[in-house]
């Protein structure tokens, strides 16, 4: 229940800025932080969200 409020949360936030963050890399990326909670888990953590995002753009990137 606890991702689902934070996922929540994250969407509200998310819908109040001008440049919005697709849904499924807020997902994605919140699934990490809480499978990833400890400090020592961090740059593990952060290596996994750059993957996940480079995926996301790098089709995006490489159009323009």
């Amino acid at each position: 229940m606890v991702y689902d409020q934070l996922l929540d949360v994250l969407k509200k936030i998310n819908n109040t800025k001008e440049s919005k963050v697709p849904e499924d890399i807020l997902a994605a990326v919140l699934k990490i932080v809480m499978r990833n909670p400890l400090d020592d888990d961090r740059r593990k953590c952060q290596d996994q969200i750059k993957l996940i995002l480079s995926q996301k753009w790098s089709g995006v990137e490489n159009d323009n």
